[in-house]
């Protein structure tokens, strides 16, 4: 199964699940979604940044604006 995206509207934490979770695994909340085309770029291009510099970190949280 390919891994998909995720985001919770809570805390906007973007990362990968194969099946769509009940809750955020960052703070528990039930407001998971699919991510928006716009969120699994930004979290892909985050993921190789961060495995070029040799970290495992393979999510990220999108910043307030």
């Amino acid at each position: 199964m390919d891994a998909k995206y995720f985001t919770c509207n809570h805390c906007r934490f973007t990362f990968t699940r194969t099946v769509m979770p009940e809750q955020c695994p960052d703070c528990g909340k039930h407001a998971v979604r699919p991510a928006t085309k716009e969120e699994t770029e930004e979290a892909i291009a985050r993921q190789e940044e961060f495995s070029l510099h040799g970290d495992p970190l393979l999510v990220t949280r999108k910043e307030e604006k």
